[in-house]
């Protein structure tokens, strides 16, 4: 069971979800929807960062 806050339309629900775990931009993360607005809504175990690309060393920009 998962009780949640849905930080898209700041409704409250309830409801039942398979508790597996998906990779999700770097991040094992559980998905579920908000029954009222389909936003998604990822629970994570930890709150990490997402991985994003690294840029080549000692490249920067110029303005």
């Amino acid at each position: 069971n998962v009780e949640y806050t849905c930080p898209s339309c700041r409704k409250k629900g309830k409801l039942t979800a398979p508790f597996k775990r998906k990779n999700i931009e770097g991040i094992l993360t559980l998905r579920v929807q908000c029954q009222f607005c389909g936003a998604n809504i990822d629970i994570t175990k930890k709150m990490k960062e997402k991985k994003g690309k690294k840029s080549a060393p000692g490249i920067e920009d110029d303005e």
